[in-house]
């Protein structure tokens, strides 16, 4: 097919729209002609450059490049219009295309500029979270322009406008209903709109007093980098600086319910991807009949990704045939990891193999920070390549220096999750460094305290050992919203300074 190009500007406006009709007017009755002709020849089927030639025999001057239109393009469906022009508009749409008046009443094919993009999320109150009475509604807006303001309702009333974020508002639900109808629109200047919406229940009140129990995880390592033997006795737990009684103690025995996060990205060539399968596969065998674990594999978007089970050859069935290639959307898909620990039982944990460069998340790491503090799953980032600089390249999200941020802001997230950093250097030590981590989580220690009833906003919490040496990761506070929700701890790190 010989390919066509245009030169020249492009027509006023006003005066390619004169043209238009004015070539419509001349053309009118051999389109009409060919038209009736066609009336009985089917379009949906048809490779895209043939329904092109065919409009060109109905009349319509038309011009377009190889490069926009191309053989795999398919007419999805039969047109419908009552002149050439709608039959063009109606091909062209479902492929990113449209056509505009070019020289000489020329009509160009050419590239459809892609709407506003706007995505909305109900962040406050949680989904299944009984709330009545004075509460915070929020949301959290991401997107391709500005937002002028999020309008919130509240089973179909409106209760407020927040024009500029953090998008929340302070309102009072009351009533006797059984839910809670909560939604949530974004609108953009240029006319976008998104809404979001959940449900939740109505609060009943009643007398009595429920306090849900708080379990911490301590990872405890002595200087000589043994796991010491302590007892409840040992350990201090003060929160917002008042002691709290440890009322459950126990040593790794609650199930790990793990999310497994496998970079697929083009980084991952040369074998490493192969060795990462294959590790991964050793290390679920670790599971016990308690545990579970899900693995997503990953590259810009997400390339795999298994229900939660415990049979590690189903887990990994689905990433074995695949080819390393594409971009590194990380934040997104440890947003995405957050986000399938919520509610499930077990101690919630991510193991993150990645090199971590990460390349073309929608979600900032700013928005992962959030995440982190309201999820009580620790983070593990096994840095394939071993210990390596921040990036030092711009890509089409973002400049360099944010780039940057992102992955120094990661490294900050795994701490404030609990969790930790292991260098991998050579594809041979992931196995050795997989089995560290499952014995760590195997000899943490779970200290279990009821918070003081009432506890809302930000609470501190500490741990304190009467043993020398000893160095503790834990989270080191949580956000407490009322005494009958359980609330969700982030980090810490302390070491003993008894001499």
């Amino acid at each position: 097919m010989t390919r066509a190009a245009v030169r020249g500007k492009s027509l006023h406006p006003v005066r390619g729209l004169a043209l238009l009709l004015l070539v419509g007017s001349l053309t009118s009755v051999a389109v009409a002609a060919a038209q009736e002709a066609r009336t009985e020849e089917s379009w949906r089927g048809l490779p895209l450059p043939r329904a092109l030639e065919r409009i060109r025999e109905m009349g319509l001057p038309l011009i377009y490049s190889n490069d926009l239109v191309q053989e795999e393009m398919i007419v999805q469906s039969e047109p419908r219009g009552s002149s050439v022009y709608q039959l063009l508009g109606k091909i062209l749409a479902p492929h990113g295309l449209t056509m505009e008046i070019g020289p000489g009443g020329t009509v160009l094919v050419v590239r459809a500029t892609p709407p506003p993009r706007l995505e909305i999320e109900i962040t406050e109150p949680r989904m299944g979270q009984p709330v009545a009475g004075a509460v915070d509604l929020a949301a959290s807006v991401q997107g391709t322009e500005p937002v002028d303001a999020v309008e919130f309702r509240v089973n179909g009333k409106r209760v407020g406008v927040d024009d500029s974020p953090p998008f929340r508002i302070h309102t009072r639900l009351v009533g006797e209903v059984e839910a809670w109808e909560i939604e949530a629109t974004a609108r953009s200047p240029g006319g976008a709109t998104a809404s979001a919406s959940i449900a939740v229940p109505n609060l009943v009140v009643r007398e009595e007093v429920q306090v849900a129990l708080r379990e911490i995880a301590v990872t405890a390592t002595h200087r000589s980098g043994d796991t010491p033997d302590l007892e409840r006795e040992n350990f201090l737990v003060y929160e917002n600086g008042e002691r709290m009684e440890i009322v459950s103690f126990d040593r790794g025995d609650a199930p790990v319910t793990l999310v497994v996060l496998v970079d697929a990205s083009e980084s991952m060539r040369g074998g490493l991807l192969e060795t990462a399968i294959a590790t991964v596969d050793r290390f679920l065998g670790h599971l016990g009949p308690r545990d579970e674990s899900m693995v997503v594999a990953f590259g810009d978007t997400t390339r795999a990704v298994t229900p939660f089970g415990t049979d590690p050859e189903e887990l990994l069935a689905p990433l074995l045939p695949l080819e390393p290639g594409g971009g590194t959307a990380l934040n997104d898909h440890l947003y995405l990891a957050l986000r399938s620990l919520d509610g499930r039982s077990g101690r919630p944990v991510v193991v993150l193999l990645s090199d971590g460069v990460e390349i073309l998340s929608a979600l900032d790491v700013e928005h992962l920070k959030w995440k982190v503090r309201r999820s009580e799953a620790l983070v593990y980032w096994l840095r394939l390549g071993g210990e390596s600089e921040a990036p030092s390249f711009t890509s089409a999200w973002r400049t360099l220096p944010d780039n940057r941020r992102q992955y120094e802001g990661l490294l900050r997230l795994v701490e404030q999750s609990g969790g930790r950093l292991l260098e991998v250097e050579e594809p041979g030590q992931l196995m050795p460094a997989l089995d560290r981590l499952w014995r760590e989580l195997e000899e943490q220690f779970l200290l279990g305290y009821y918070p003081p009833t009432g506890a809302s906003g930000w609470r501190d919490v500490s741990v304190e050992i009467d043993v020398p040496g000893v160095r503790l990761q834990y989270r080191d506070g949580y956000e407490a919203k009322d005494s009958r929700r359980k609330a969700t701890l982030t980090s810490g790190r302390t070491e003993s300074s008894t001499p």
